[in-house]
This record gives C-alpha cells, sequence and structure tokens, in this order.
C-alpha cells in the first residue's frame, strides 16, 4: 500500500478536487481566462497606480491603431488617410486591431482589449498541446503560468504591438505540426495556411517553413510516395496564403515588402542589403558569419538572464517530440531545430543589434520554443525518474525560481515605455492637432501618434508613410544624405517640422531659416536619440 502511495505519480488530491468541481472539458478555458485576467489586471492597476494613466508602450503602437482607424473609416490602408500603403510588417495583427476597434473606439483600449484577446486565444491553445499527456492540468498549468509570467509576456501582450497575436499563430503552428502525421491532410494544408500566418505577423519566420517542407519530404520518402508531389501542395498552400500580401506590396510599393523593411532595414544597408551595396570578401564574411554568432551570442545572453532551467529541460523536450510519436505523430524536428537556427536566420537577414526601439521585443520569437520544449522537457524528466511527485516539484521550482524578476523586469520596463510614449507621443501630437494649422503641411521623424492625431496627411522623413522620400536617403554619407533630405523638404515646401535636433544635426545647421516653437522632454533617462522632440517653423526662399 504504501509502495503504490510512493509509486502514484502526480495524482494529487489538488486535481482530484478540481476536476470534481470543474468540467474537465472547461479547464483550459478557464485557466487561461483566469491567468490572461490576473495578467491584464496586475499591469494595468499598476500602470494607473504608478503613473495616474493607461497607455501605449511605443509610437510604433501608433501606427497599427492609425493604420486600423483609416481601414474602418473608409481612409485606405494606410499611415495618412486617404493612401492605401503598405506600411506594417504585422498586417494580420493589424487588421485585427481594426476588427476590434469597430467595438473599441478608444485607441489605448483597443490595443489592450486586441492583446488580451490574442493572449486568450494563444493560452487555449498552449493548453490544447498538452492535453494528450498524463495530468494535463497540472502540465497545462506550468506552461501557462511560465509564458504569462515571462517579460517580454508582461511588455508585449497590453502593447498594442503584434506579440500576442504572434504566439498564437506559432502555438497553433506547433500544435498542428507536432500533433497530425507529416502526410495528414492537416500538415499539407492547416500548416502551410498557419506558416503564412506566421509570417504575416513576423515575416523572418519564414524559414520555418522550409524545415517543414523538409520532413514532409522524408516522411514521403519513408511512405514511398513522391517527395516532390507533396511538398508541391504544401508549397502551393504556403504561397495562395501569402498572394494578398505580396499583391498588395507591389500594388502599393511597388516591392515585395512593406515600406518599414525597406525604412528600417534596406535603406540603412542592414543585413544582406549591406552586401548588395558592396560585395566583397569582408563583407560576405560578416553578413554570413560575424553577424550570425554574433547574433546567436545575443540570444544566448538573453535566455541565459531569464529562461536558462527552461533551456535545460528543451533537449529533453525535443527528445520527447522526436520519440513519443504514440502522442504527438508529427514528432520535433520543425520546433527543435526553428529553435536552434533562428538566430542564425535573424543574422544574416536584420539582426537585431542594428535597432534601438525597444530592441527586446524582438526576442519574443522564441519564447514559444522556450515554453513548449521546455514544458515537454519537464514531462520527460518526471516520466524518466519514475512519475515521482517530488521530481515535478524540483523542476517546477527550478523553472520558476527567476519567475518575480522575470515579471518585474517586463513591468519596469513597460512602465516606463509608457509614460515615455505619452510624453513625447501622444502629449506631442495631441498639442499638435489642436494648435497647427489645418492648411500647414508637416513632416515628422516619428509618424505613429501624430498620424492618428491629426488625421490628415504628414510627410515622413523616416519613410514609412512616404516611400518617396527614400531616393534622398540611399547610398550616401551622413551628412550628404542631410543635404539631400534638406532638398526634399524644401522640395515639398514643408511648413513645420518635428524632429529630435541630434539625430538630423547637419540638416538643421542647413535649415537656417527654421524657428524653434516648442519642445517635448521625457521624464525617464534614455540612450536613444528620441528625446527631446523639437517643433520647427520652416521659412523657404
Amino acid at each position: 500500500m504504501a509502495s503504490e502511495k510512493a509509486e502514484s505519480s502526480l495524482d494529487f488530491t489538488v486535481e482530484r478536487y478540481i476536476e470534481a468541481i470543474i468540467p474537465k472539458k472547461a479547464h483550459g478555458l478557464i485557466l487561461s481566462l483566469a491567468g490572461v485576467c490576473a495578467l491584464f489586471s496586475v499591469i494595468l492597476i499598476h500602470q494607473r497606480n504608478r503613473l495616474g494613466f493607461i497607455g501605449l508602450p511605443l509610437d510604433d503602437s501608433w501606427i497599427h491603431l492609425s493604420i486600423a482607424r483609416n481601414f474602418i473609416s473608409g481612409d485606405g490602408f494606410g499611415i495618412n488617410p486617404g493612401r492605401n500603403l503598405a506600411a506594417s510588417t504585422a498586417p494580420l495583427w493589424t487588421l485585427f486591431e481594426a476588427i476590434v476597434m469597430l467595438i473599441v473606439r478608444d485607441p489605448v483600449w483597443c490595443g489592450v482589449v486586441s492583446g488580451f484577446l490574442a493572449s486568450l486565444a494563444g493560452c487555449l491553445v498552449l493548453w490544447r498541446f498538452f492535453s494528450p499527456l498524463n495530468y494535463p492540468l497540472l502540465f497545462g498549468f506550468v506552461s501557462i503560468c511560465y509564458l504569462l509570467s515571462d517579460a517580454l509576456t508582461v511588455w508585449g501582450f497590453p502593447s498594442g504591438m503584434e506579440i500576442p497575436l504572434l504566439y498564437a499563430f506559432m502555438f497553433s503552428l506547433f500544435w498542428t505540426y507536432c500533433f497530425y502525421p507529416p502526410l495528414s491532410m492537416a500538415r499539407l494544408f492547416l500548416a502551410p495556411l498557419l506558416h503564412g500566418a506566421v509570417f504575416m505577423t513576423r515575416p523572418e519566420t519564414g524559414f520555418l517553413f522550409g524545415l517543414t517542407l523538409i520532413s514532409t519530404a522524408f516522411a514521403a520518402v519513408k511512405a514511398k510516395k513522391s517527395p516532390l508531389k507533396v511538398a508541391s501542395i504544401q508549397l502551393c498552400v504556403f504561397a495562395l496564403s501569402l498572394l494578398p500580401y505580396f499583391w498588395f506590396n507591389f500594388e502599393t510599393v511597388g516591392k515585395p515588402f512593406p515600406t518599414t523593411f525597406y525604412a528600417k532595414v534596406s535603406l540603412r544597408h542592414i543585413g544582406l542589403s549591406g552586401l548588395f551595396l558592396k560585395l566583397s570578401w569582408d563583407s560576405f564574411v560578416k553578413v554570413f558569419a560575424l553577424h550570425p554568432l554574433q547574433e546567436y551570442f545575443r540570444v544566448i545572453r538573453y535566455i541565459t538572464l531569464y529562461h536558462l532551467p527552461m533551456v535545460f529541460f528543451s533537449p529533453l523536450g525535443a527528445l520527447f517530440l522526436s520519440k513519443r510519436r504514440d502522442i504527438y505523430a508529427g514528432g520535433g524536428l520543425m520546433p527543435s531545430l526553428g529553435f536552434l537556427l533562428f538566430p542564425l536566420v535573424v543574422g544574416v537577414v536584420s539582426p537585431t543589434s542594428a535597432f534601438s526601439n525597444a530592441v527586446h521585443r524582438y526576442y519574443a520569437v522564441y519564447i514559444p520554443f522556450i515554453v513548449i520544449l521546455g514544458s515537454l522537457g519537464i514531462y520527460a524528466a518526471v516520466e524518466l525518474f519514475g512519475r515521482k511527485a517530488f521530481v515535478f516539484v524540483l523542476a517546477v521550482l527550478l523553472v520558476f525560481y527567476s519567475a518575480p524578476r522575470r515579471f518585474n523586469a517586463g513591468l519596469h520596463e513597460l512602465t516606463r515605455n509608457v509614460l515615455t510614449a505619452k510624453e513625447l507621443y501622444v502629449d506631442m501630437a495631441k498639442w499638435l492637432s489642436k494648435n497647427l494649422p489645418q492648411e500647414s503641411l508637416l513632416a515628422v521623424n516619428d509618424i505613429g501618434a501624430v498620424s492618428y492625431y491629426l488625421r490628415r496627411p504628414v510627410i515622413d522623413i523616416m519613410g514609412l508613410a512616404s516611400p518617396e522620400v527614400w531616393d534622398y536617403k540611399k547610398r550616401a554619407l551622413r551628412h550628404r544624405m542631410e543635404s539631400k533630405l534638406k532638398g526634399f523638404l524644401k522640395k515639398m515646401r514643408v511648413d513645420y517640422l518635428l524632429v529630435n535636433p541630434n539625430y538630423y544635426p547637419y540638416m538643421l545647421k542647413l535649415l537656417k531659416n527654421c524657428t524653434e516653437i516648442k519642445r517635448w522632454h521625457t521624464s525617464v533617462p534614455i540612450k536613444r536619440l528620441i528625446s527631446p522632440q523639437v517643433l520647427y517653423k520652416c521659412v523657404w526662399r
């Protein structure tokens, strides 16, 4: 009797009580809803108590809202009203916010509610992923709690950015890939559709589809079927899912990707675009060796700081996915290799070191890999060591030892960013909407909140909303580029210029007839060149 009790692995009395009170089918919904509600309540109450208001952390959040508002108002799908322009690299998130905005008109609450709904969907799919295991309540609880305590989750879910939708799509993709055999209808048709959805939320994830094609081809060879035929089916479905995306990009931008990619990556000669600028052996080594290795070390540093125990369990999780085909028929090639190869791909295409705008958000794509593989690794450890309850408890303690630090880091960063965005962008945009002459033309470097509140065309010298500025920023030294940019502003007869003077020092020296009108500062010390924002009145001769 004592032996049976000792060997009764995780059959805890608490779980029995929960199953007696709540129907088993409702466990995932109730746990996910409770977790997401608790997370958002803590975040919003903290913002209200510390700042006195609820806000969004980035000017980029307002870009999504501006496009969404224009779209539902019939003013086109673009940042400036009346102009269709593919600007967002996450158009599915923008469309999702547009749907929510039909009901929730307040822009900040639209971003928060959109994040809440996408977060809930992601947690539900994550729960579903662990449902076939023994004791799904416990392991579903562990995975959801770990996800919701992560710093990037705390920062990203209420941010008005695409992170919660990215998680929901990636969890759905992993579920489809791992649960269904490689040659099943779900893998041939549903998985490519989900790959397309993930791509339209974070484009650098496109290489994951290549791993799916490889695993399908191997399965076809084993089954003595044509690998070309089954891979072609997946490729066609994937291409069809992306057809509207690329059609809209070519129709409005004349290029395959949105303006954001060219303004932030291509024009700055980051990654592969830098290689095409100057073909040399040094450039080749830098793009294909140095940058990927640097990206790998940055990612390792980040996950070591916040996720070391979960990464420790990840190899066990990958092994479990590969060996337990009775549960996960699809195996674990794509999630496991994707986790290993992703930093190399990002390092080649667009290394995160080139960005300064809340750069930590670009690591969000690794969290679904860590949560899935790490949680499965805990389960595998429990199975391996005789299903003892103390093994489970030990594993959970190891995983959650840094949870308060992760949560507080995300909450602190979110609060700082929300305050900065309000002081620099939202307050500034509201002032401009009340005081700027209606017929005047304004040029800005950060267009998000300004475009939302002004509700009229604005020149974007960054190039997201005004791709015509690209020709003035191509292949030039910094002072030469700013001189050409000054010529562009004169050509457009800009009445007002809103920039950080430290970001365009040469251009402002050339604009001798500009008069400073007002400036906005942030009370939070920051390293980026966004504070102060200064409004100039331009006079052209």
